[in-house]
């Protein structure tokens, strides 16, 4: 978590756990980065993966150190990677890389966004012919990532059949299934009794069968994993329902971007608890989602300033001393 302007004038050499695990781990990688969605991602893949019959494990900005893997009895390593350890990187190269999705994040740490942007793009500039890039087709900066990379590029979409050029492997949803087109195959993955719900979680959910399936694993034999994947905590989690009021725990929207996704997913009226850290962040775009549902802010946090600035008077808004007073 060292910022590379700490290290950079002095240190001819500066690795992170990823770069020294990368080194010594005797199986597959598939690594996984993005801005929303990669924890759900990953433990969906290292779902998907055990169904299939393969031995998983997921590590990394998940929870499990990376290191911990090393010598262990697997037969690939599932690990998210986050822009921080991204940085500390110089010969990592897994064997499926998935960039889910870019949007403003941390620029407090990398300075503007082109350097958040170079930081994530790294998962991909060691990949080798042989290995696959899944890419978000719906992300125009995720799409363009595909130029930084020798790997075979793999796109997804949860908007229809991606344009990805005759003869590519592609995978979309289509009327409620995922669809993986391996040239003239079709294999189509019912997705109607996945335990996830939200537009945002068909993101994770395409994105994890994509990479299993260029893993060589069949996405049928690892589907029935969807309808037992349990969502995991503080992601729009469902706390209570009581008082006539649903209670969600969305405490891991820490971005702009994941807190509009979850937004989005709420039918009906919104009591919305937001603040804490800015990261140098615009609030504006978050704004104008929260305005279209949010009945009452209560702002918290060093960021609660700022927020109320930008829903202005389109949302009545209260400051709270914390979490709990706010709850």
């Amino acid at each position: 978590g060292v910022p590379q302007a700490r290290y950079r004038e002095t240190a001819r050499s500066a690795w992170g756990d990823i770069e020294l695990a990368g080194r010594h781990l005797e199986v597959p990688m598939v690594a996984v980065t993005g801005t929303n969605g990669k924890s759900t991602t990953v433990r969906l893949i290292e779902a998907l993966f055990r169904a299939g019959g393969r031995r998983a494990q997921a590590a990394g900005n998940v929870g499990t150190p990376v290191l911990s893997l090393v010598g262990a009895p697997l037969d690939v390593a599932v690990l998210e990677v986050s822009s921080f350890q991204l940085e500390a990187t110089e010969d990592f190269r897994p064997h499926v890389s998935v960039i889910l999705n870019i949007t403003p994040d941390h620029l407090d740490r990398h300075g503007d966004l082109r350097g958040y942007i170079t930081a994530k793009q790294r998962l991909l500039v060691n990949q080798k012919p042989e290995d696959v890039a899944v890419l978000s087709c719906d992300d125009d900066t995720v799409r363009a990532m595909a130029e930084h990379t020798h790997a075979e590029v793999v796109g997804f979409s949860v908007r229809g059949e991606p344009d990805t050029g005759s003869g590519r492997r592609a995978a979309w949803i289509d009327t409620g299934a995922a669809v993986l087109r391996d040239g003239d195959q079709l294999a189509r993955i019912d997705l109607t009794g996945c335990a996830l719900s939200g537009a945002h979680n068909q993101e994770n959910v395409l994105a994890a069968l994509t990479a299993i399936w260029v893993a060589g694993v069949d996405p049928y034999a690892a589907a029935p994993a969807l309808a037992d994947f349990s969502p995991l905590p503080h992601r729009s989690e469902l706390i209570s329902d009581a008082l006539g009021l649903q209670w969600i725990d969305d405490s891991k929207a820490t971005n702009p971007g994941a807190a509009i996704r979850a937004l989005e997913s709420l039918p009906g009226r919104v009591i919305w608890i937001a603040g804490g850290r800015g990261k140098g962040l615009s609030f504006e775009t978050l704004a104008d989602r929260a305005a279209v549902s949010t009945i009452r802010a209560l702002l918290i946090g060093e960021s609660a300033e700022e927020i109320e600035k930008a829903l202005r008077d389109r949302v009545p808004c209260e400051r709270a001393p914390d979490l709990e007073a706010a709850v």
